[in-house]
């Protein structure tokens, strides 16, 4: 190895993860691939993780970096603005290498000068360190013409010129790092993927990837980043529909029912008119009585529909709903339409505005929220049951199923004249899990009121 410029810089960074860190420095130090650099950042923690990193100052190719306590995303722009490799990877201070992931990246990253960033496969871990699942992510290359998901933001190898040349790593957010390089680089240049599992990601109750919430909030910023910088991005008509129906519900009128004294109605319409990027917010249904709730607002953006009754009958699409009110609005196919369902009324503006942005980002036709299904699904058939889903110790992002959670549907009108909301092109994010409520149940409705209690309807 040169002393001067290694080819590849490792980093760790660790926050309060001394019980892990020994295995996660012992997985670099054993690699086949013996031209690297690793620095460790002990990000202020208050467990043993100093003691575990003071033992390896001095060894052979490992530096120590003073961490600021301000998280991973600062530690990681300090990491860059040191790195003396060519290219970057993180391991996390939980995760482990595989012997031959900095062998197998690094050589693909030599072999394609064309390729700025490569991730490869991966085994889930438990606490103990014992496999239990394979994660499998299809060629880029060859398969996924879409590449609407990104790579983890660890074990993820870089070219340092690359990422310095965005600018490093954006430290407002918390989360997502690599989501955000992802973001900032698929259109510029290519990024593929080995099918080889050369990582060992832990799954334990500390683990920030947990933390649903944060990294919701960090991937809708960085998709509102990605979004406003596109070219072409913006100038296209959004308009929220919000549809209700007196009938064919598990209850007349479900609209009207009533969260901490305020009808899913009106729920839907203070979120709708909240957001900025809506053009027009229609309310469309098939009575005049909900115009009442629609007197209380001054936006000129609010607009009531009438919607034919027909249209509101279970064996018509809401294509035909939204094609009739595209009409009224006189909206070009180029536009987007946003599905906001009253029966969803703890579905965020930050979700609605997603799920634009999302379509936008990715070119597409539709985009949705929706959960994996990691439960066993099956269908009949000539000989008995069929499972659909895989079992959890094999997973592909290709056989994965999953469940619209009825939260959002953003489609472009194009689709609506060849009576789909979905065209042909129709892409998948993930919502928040804890308040996913659709409410299509008496019991559904006891208990998003129980949630509304809870948490507060989200206006």
């Amino acid at each position: 190895m040169s002393e001067i410029t290694p080819k590849v810089t490792v980093y760790i960074v660790s926050h309060n993860y001394g019980a892990f860190l020994e295995q996660a420095i012992e997985s670099v130090l054993r690699q086949r691939f013996d031209d690297w650099e690793l620095i460790l950042v002990d990000d202020r923690s208050s467990d043993n993780t100093a003691a575990i990193m003071e033992f390896y100052r001095g060894a052979p190719r490992v530096q120590l970096l003073p961490g600021e306590g301000r998280g991973l995303i600062p530690a990681a722009n300090a990491v860059l603005r040191t790195a003396r490799g060519r290219y970057l990877i993180r391991l996390d201070a939980d995760d482990l290498f595989d012997e031959n992931a900095l062998l197998v990246l690094a050589n693909y990253l030599d072999r394609r000068p064309d390729v700025a960033m490569v991730f490869p496969d991966y085994y889930l871990i438990d606490e103990k360190g014992i496999a239990y699942s394979n994660i499998r992510k299809e060629s880029l290359a060859q398969m996924d013409h879409v590449q609407d998901t990104a790579p983890h933001g660890a074990c993820t190898m870089m070219r340092v010129s690359v990422l310095r040349e965005i600018g490093g790593y954006d430290e407002t957010l918390t989360a997502q790092d690599g989501f955000y390089v992802w973001s900032r680089i698929k259109d510029r240049y290519k990024v593929r993927n080995v099918n080889l599992p050369l990582f060992y990601y832990r799954q334990h109750g500390a683990n920030l990837s947990r933390d649903s919430a944060r990294i919701t909030m960090a991937r809708q910023d960085i998709k509102r980043i990605a979004c406003r910088e596109m070219v072409g991005c913006g100038g296209l008509p959004v308009a929220a529909v919000i549809p209700c129906r007196q009938h064919y519900d598990f209850t007349p009128a479900v609209w009207r029912e009533e969260l901490g004294g305020r009808s899913l109605l009106d729920i839907a319409i203070a979120k709708c008119l909240s957001s900025s990027i809506f053009d027009k917010v229609a309310v469309t249904a098939d009575s005049h009585d909900v115009l009442p709730h629609l007197d209380g607002y001054s936006d000129p953006r609010l607009v009531f529909v009438e919607r034919s009754r027909e249209f509101t009958l279970r064996s018509r699409p809401i294509a035909d709903t939204l094609d009739a009110v595209a009409a009224n609005l006189g909206l070009p196919e180029t536009a987007v339409m946003v599905l906001c369902y009253p029966q969803a009324p703890f579905t965020t503006v930050d979700t609605l505005e997603e799920s634009v942005n999302t379509l936008l980002m990715h070119d597409a036709d539709s985009a949705f929220s929706a959960t994996p299904v990691n439960v066993p699904l099956y269908r009949r058939g000539p000989h008995g049951m069929i499972r659909l889903n895989p079992s959890e110790i094999a997973v592909s992002d290709f056989n994965t199923v999953y469940k619209e959670s009825r939260e959002v549907f953003a489609l472009r009108v194009k689709n609506l004249k060849r009576g789909s909301i979905t065209g042909s092109k129709s892409i998948c994010f993930p919502g928040p899990k804890e308040r996913q409520v659709f409410i299509d149940s008496f019991e559904g409705l006891v208990l998003a009121r129980s949630l509304a209690e809870k948490y507060g309807a989200r206006r």
